[in-house]
């Protein structure tokens, strides 16, 4: 009888590694989600993409359309690593953007999106790929901020208009950091730089930018605008892809380990901002790097 114990305990021990060894190469079927981003995507082997325009992180060309920037040259190398091809699906404004996931119009968001947990009710966001200072911005010739040690203590006052986007990170800002400001509202599916002009034409006091943002303009418009030199917050620029799609937000976030370790993150950014001026942008740190 012990004989028979024992060989019965091998026998359901073996069977209980094999089972397990089983699940870990193969999931089990309840695992695989009908419609879900991630199937739609390996059966394809097409990531359809929405985007927002932001000048230098998502451009399109007025005349020819023709898209660029940062997040799209990030977003077609990141495909590559996977082995799909990209579809530009659709433009759309940041404080909507959550509906095309939600809907299945796109599979991701791609473009840098500052991770914002407001956002996270309804989408998820991949590894952040960039840290991004965001600044307060003032006409050239406005001087009510200059020689002071820390300009932003001033900013929140009713006097003061600030140019935002509804569902935005500039409206998060506004309303939490300036509340007593007078908020105005931007065309929701516009670049950024739409901004400048509203503080052109005076709408506004304030807009929030990148440096980068700042230098394309004032590159372009005899009308400058100039940057406090106080960060006002840090955006951790991310995609944002269908929430509770596990599967999907893995496969990006291997892809962006991937290509910020091979340093292919960081020659897209030299070709756009300066990466290692922390006023301009930062790249995730490479965690085996030698010292």
């Amino acid at each position: 009888m012990k004989l028979f114990h024992i060989l019965l305990i091998i026998v359901l021990s073996f069977a209980t590694a094999f089972g397990t060894a089983h699940y870990l190469i193969s999931p089990p079927k309840t695992d695989m989600v009908e419609g879900s981003a991630f199937d739609r995507v390996m059966k394809s082997s097409t990531l359809r993409c929405g985007y927002a325009v932001a000048t230098p992180w998502f451009t399109v060309e007025p005349n020819t359309k023709k898209l660029g920037g940062i997040g799209y040259d990030i977003t077609n190398i990141l495909a590559d690593k996977i082995g799909l091809k990209v579809d530009w699906i659709e433009e759309t404004g940041w404080g909507v953007a959550e509906q095309g996931l939600v809907t299945g119009r796109y599979d991701m968001l791609c473009g840098s999106v500052c991770v914002d947990p407001r956002r996270a009710k309804a989408a998820t966001y991949s590894t952040p790929f960039l840290h991004i200072p965001i600044l307060a911005v003032v006409r050239a010739d406005d001087k009510r901020f200059d020689n002071l040690a820390n300009p932003l203590q001033v900013l929140n006052a009713k006097d003061i208009k600030i140019g935002v986007k509804n569902g935005h990170v500039f409206e998060f800002i506004a309303n939490e950091q300036f509340p007593l400001t007078e908020k105005i509202y931007a065309n929701d599916i516009s670049d950024d730089t739409e901004f400048f002009q509203m503080l052109k034409s005076r709408k506004i006091d304030i807009a929030f930018s990148g440096q980068i943002t700042v230098d394309l303009y004032n590159e372009k418009n005899a009308d400058k605008v100039k940057s406090l030199p106080v960060a006002v917050r840090f955006c951790n620029g991310a995609f944002m892809m269908p929430l509770g799609d596990a599967r999907m937000k893995y496969m990006i976030d291997n892809a962006i380990g991937e290509i910020n370790s091979s340093g292919q993150i960081r020659a897209v950014l030299n070709r756009y901002v300066k990466p290692d001026d922390p006023l301009y942008v930062r790249t995730p740190t490479l965690l085996f790097r030698d010292k």
